[in-house]
């Protein structure tokens, strides 16, 4: 019983420190993806001079207002992934979308692409 117990302590310990920067290292490079509010992402992206701004959301949305000198790739359009296969992976990519689903989701994908650097906004641009 009280194995089990340490055990259930052990777990719920680990889980409460679960931390919001990920590293995953490879046999090439470290991919750092971090998740951050508001102020440390404007903090962030303005103290940064080789960096892209990524908005994933709809044109309409992008429209209706953006962080400054950002681009619009719609994550829901066909021909995302090949759009962001264009954007240079060495840069820091600073990435949002309306409410952080679908930011998320895109980080994920250029994770995948072989992208290094990757800060989301938390809460996307609602929080913004």
């Amino acid at each position: 019983m009280r194995y089990i117990l340490g055990l259930f302590a052990l777990s719920f310990i680990l889980i409460a420190c679960e931390t919001k920067t990920e590293q995953a290292t490879t046999q090439e490079s470290t991919v750092i993806y971090e998740k951050v509010d508001a102020a440390s992402f404007k903090s962030a992206f303005e103290a940064d001079n080789d960096k892209i701004i990524l908005d994933v959301r709809t044109p309409r949305e992008f429209n209706s207002g953006a962080v400054p000198n950002s681009i619009n790739i719609d994550y829901l359009a066909d021909g995302f992934e090949e759009a962001v296969e264009s954007l240079d992976k060495d840069k820091t990519i600073y990435i949002y979308c309306q409410g952080g689903v679908r930011s998320s989701k895109a980080a994920k994908v250029m994770q995948e692409k072989g992208f290094d650097h990757i800060i989301e906004l938390e809460n996307g641009f609602s929080s913004y």
